[in-house]
């Protein structure tokens, strides 16, 4: 199979999904400190995540501290609301648009 460039809606949606495994490793760290005696703060904890992220994949990334508050809180991502009211699944979708341009050649 050849390799080609992703489009910009898929290339967006990867780094999307990045963001949020990187915003799901703050959120995880910060719910094992809020145990401690004394918790770090939420921007040094996000501090640390991007620093991380970027020593690992080479890539900058910006973490809202209202959104590591919210999703502490149990809020969801948009991804997560929006997947529910779906027909397809991620898989599928994939299928379904290589069948496209496969027959579209």
């Amino acid at each position: 199979m050849a390799h080609h460039a992703l489009s910009k809606s898929k290339a967006n949606q990867i780094e999307s999904k990045e963001k949020e495994n990187w915003l799901n490793v703050a959120v995880e760290r910060y719910m094992a400190e809020k145990g401690n005696d004394k918790p770090k703060e939420v921007r040094i904890i996000i501090k640390e995540v991007e620093a991380d992220c970027l020593r690992q994949t080479r890539s900058q990334i910006k973490l809202s501290r209202s959104t590591v508050l919210a999703r502490c809180q149990g809020w969801q991502s948009i991804q997560e609301s929006s997947s529910r009211g779906r027909w397809l699944t991620n898989a599928k979708e994939s299928i379904v648009v290589e069948y496209a341009i496969n027959t579209a050649r």
